[in-house]
């Protein structure tokens, strides 16, 4: 802010929602929702971005860009043994530059699935998604996330 001896200034604000409910014999349901906007324009790197494995099937890392975003992901997690599981997801959202560009009736829509062995230095695994305009991604990952 200016009184801290910024040059830019900008509110954000973000929320998401998501929780893991166990259904039968190992399976899980995993939704997802998230939500934000800027008042003024950030710089650059504080934009929102969708796009890579843990955020939208079928982009890749932070392939698309935004001050306004919205979200949201469908999961299903399998055990298939002790240390594997098989995930399906469903993924719907976009991001836009200007309010009056928002339109809910042209989400991005992708979907993929995972195979991953939970190891001692975390998650392996393998993820795969397409988006339904046609753009695929392959996801190849080692240890956590953070």
């Amino acid at each position: 802010n200016e009184f801290l001896g910024g040059e830019m200034v900008y509110t954000r604000f973000y929320t998401s929602i998501e929780s893991y409910y166990p259904l039968v014999g190992g399976l899980n349901f995993h939704p997802r929702a998230e939500l934000g906007f800027f008042n003024r324009t950030p710089p650059y790197f504080k934009l929102f971005s969708l796009g890579g494995r843990n955020s939208f099937y079928g982009l890749y890392e932070n392939e698309l860009t935004g001050e306004k975003i919205f979200s949201s992901s469908l999961e299903l997690r399998q055990r298939l043994t002790g240390y594997l599981y098989l995930t399906a997801r469903y993924d719907f959202g976009k991001v836009w530059d200007k309010l009056q560009s928002i339109r809910f009736d042209k989400l991005k829509h992708g979907f993929g699935g995972s195979l991953v062995l939970k190891t001692l230095i975390g998650p392996v695994g393998v993820a795969y998604g397409r988006t339904t305009e046609g753009l695929e991604a392959v996801y190849f990952y080692a240890g956590y996330d953070y």
